[in-house]
């Protein structure tokens, strides 16, 4: 039976999805198989039959016109090296980095080659020279506990010694020649690059005086870099063996080598900054003339100084001469008569006879005024110093420096090279060699001809040793003068003296038995007084001048006892005479002694207690500044002017 009424979508639901799916099936025939397959997709664009060969037709004109016209040149290409750099820079901090690129060895390992090994050569010419000064060295606080306002260096005591050499370069070059790019070599194997010799490391070593009655010496040790070159050890610490090479090898070594900046600190290394006004860093060959031009120029100050001290006497005593005649030359008051007239004569003869005493005073004077001044004419003439002394040794140390690519066939003739030692200790003696290392090219290549095959591993070609230098002295920085002594107490008076931030310091100390001799004390007012009222010396130079306020008078040697002594000498006629030793010791062990009194005391003594008197009779100057870039420099006043002691 069929129920009447409900949903119509429930009734006609099947109908519904059957026309639902005649008219789907209807748009897709139509749109897919009728319109469809008239139209195709060219170069991008929807095209119908009609019009598919109207825009090819089209395009190809276009393409016909462009083949028959003038070609279009492109956009110049604009180099962009400089803005390439300016990263580099911005990101490097202004760092000269120097890229090593590898060679080409295609060409070098495209068949078997077989060289032979340059001969490095002997360094020649060796010197050696001890300055001490005061210098500026780097500040030892790192981190975050340095400061802001902390300084990069700062000045302390040096001893330095340089050891020069020289080296002939051109004969280096005419055997690399020879051996990688000479005639007798066939053309596919000559090589200008490995012809170029690069220098790879300077070695310095000594020795320490052992014995000096024996005149024994110690092993030999190497010398290590200056401590302001710590940070490049690495980089010119270049091992001999190719298999301890980093990655690159030998190529990149050559590369990293072969520039004016590493040849140059390699060969010359700068040596520190010196503070000291009146001392200056010159390699030994010119070192000894700087100090000749020192000598004389302090000569000439001290002679100047006389002068001036010597022109004041006379004015005084010009002054007083002029206060006292009118007093001697005044006549006698009364009222006339003879008694009047007399005593005038007798006042007038005793004025004349004083008057002709002065004039021959006045002419000893005069005579011996005219024999000084001629005889100091002479001695300004032997000791004259002119700005152009130093000018002369500038320009000398100017013409020593690498200032160009020494690998060039441009330079010839000898090379100067030297290397420092800041390690010495005062007191002791040294003595210098030094050798000089060539890159070897070739190592690790198998390239080495016969009779060289033991060169196949070795980085480096070294020079022969130089022959050993004269001994170099190290003189201490403290000496001790016993100056007098109480006999019933034995109690002696000594002199200490320490060499601090460029000058001599000295302090006088009572040592009784047992004591140790010298302690810290503070530096003696006057001195600071009489540079303050050194006319060579301003107010605002006096107030730069580093005086410590305590300096550490401390010996280490305990005073053991004093004995009496009795002794014959004389050259020719012996005669006694008697005098105290005193007995010091700073171990406990080992005793030593030492006359007490100057005339007594050896002359070595002796002459260190007069070189320091003159030192501490010098006028102090300021330090010089401090320049970041390793150069020093002054706020004031020129080096030179400075040197003059202007």
């Amino acid at each position: 039976m069929k129920i009447r009424g409900g949903n119509f979508f429930e009734n006609n639901v099947e109908k519904l999805v059957l026309a639902a799916s005649v008219l789907l099936s209807g748009w897709i025939l139509f749109t897919q198989v009728i319109l469809g397959s008239n139209y195709v997709k060219y170069e991008g664009f929807q095209l119908g039959p009609g019009e598919i060969d109207g825009f090819i037709s089209e395009h190809v004109r276009e393409l016909e016109s462009k083949l028959a016209g003038r070609p279009e040149l492109p956009e110049p290409y604009e180099g962009r090296a400089d803005d390439y750099m300016e990263l580099l820079d911005s990101s490097a901090g202004g760092f000269d980095a120097v890229f090593p690129h590898p060679a080409d060895m295609s060409s070098v390992y495209a068949e078997k080659r077989e060289y032979s090994v340059p001969v490095t050569g002997d360094v020649f010419d060796v010197l050696a020279a001890h300055i001490r000064a005061a210098a500026y060295f780097p500040n030892s606080q790192t981190g975050d506990e340095q400061s802001s306002v902390m300084p990069e260096a700062e000045p302390n005591d040096l001893d330095l010694v340089t050891v020069e050499a020289k080296f002939d370069l051109s004969r280096l070059n005419e055997r690399f020649i020879e051996c990688f790019s000479g005639e007798q070599l066939p053309r596919k194997w000559r090589n200008e690059e490995l012809a170029s010799p690069v220098f790879a490391r300077v070695e310095l070593w000594r020795q320490e005086l052992v014995s000096t009655k024996e005149d024994r010496w110690g092993e030999w040790q190497k010398v290590p870099r200056l401590e302001i070159y710590k940070g490049e050890s690495e980089i010119f610490d270049v091992p001999d063996k190719i298999e301890s090479l980093p990655p690159g090898g030998i190529v990149r070594q050559l590369h990293l080598f072969n520039n004016t900046n590493m040849q140059r600190t390699l060969l010359q290394p700068k040596a520190y900054q010196i503070a000291s006004a009146n001392q200056r860093w010159f390699p030994p060959s010119l070192y000894a003339r700087y100090r000749e031009y020192r000598e004389r120029m302090d000569e000439k100050n001290k002679r100047q100084k006389r002068e001036e001290q010597l022109e004041e006497i006379e004015r005084r005593r010009e002054e007083m001469r002029t206060k006292r005649e009118p007093a001697n030359t005044r006549r006698p008051g009364g009222i006339g008569g003879m008694g009047s007239a007399g005593g005038s004569v007798s006042s007038r003869t005793r004025t004349s006879g004083r008057r002709s005493r002065d004039r021959g005073s006045r002419d000893r004077r005069s005579s011996d005024r005219d024999i000084t001044e001629e005889e100091r004419r002479e001695l300004i003439r032997e000791t004259e110093v002119t700005e152009e002394d130093l000018s002369a040794i500038e320009e000398d140390y100017d013409r020593l420096l690498i200032t160009e690519d020494i690998i060039s066939d441009v330079v010839s003739g000898p090379l100067s090279f030297w290397g420092h030692d800041d390690t010495v200790e005062a007191g002791k003696t040294y003595r210098y060699r030094i050798r000089l290392g060539v890159f070897n090219p070739i190592a690790g290549k198998k390239q080495c001809a016969k009779g060289f095959e033991g060169f196949n591993d070795k980085v480096i070609l070294w020079s022969s040793y130089s022959e050993p230098t004269e001994a170099v002295e190290i003189p201490p920085m403290l000496y001790f003068f016993p100056l007098s002594i109480q006999e019933t107490t034995k109690a002696i008076t000594v002199k200490v003296a320490k060499y601090r931030l460029g000058y001599w310091y000295s302090s006088n100390f009572v040592v009784n038995v047992g004591d140790v001799i010298g302690r810290q004390a503070a530096v003696v007012q006057e001195e600071k007084k009489d540079e303050e009222e050194d006319s060579s010396v301003t107010r605002s130079e006096y107030e730069d001048i580093t005086i410590p306020e305590t300096v550490d008078y401390g010996t280490d040697m305990v005073f053991v006892d004093a004995v009496e002594v009795s002794d014959w000498v004389g050259s020719r006629h012996l005669y006694e005479r008697h005098h105290f030793d005193i007995l010091y010791s700073y171990d406990g062990g080992s005793i030593f002694r030492m006359p007490v009194k100057q005339r007594f005391w050896s002359g070595e003594l002796q002459k260190s207690f007069r070189m320091i008197k003159r030192s501490q009779e010098s006028t102090k100057q300021p330090f010089r500044d401090f320049d970041s870039s390793g150069r020093s420099s002054r706020s004031s006043r020129s080096l030179q002017e400075d040197d003059f002691g202007r």
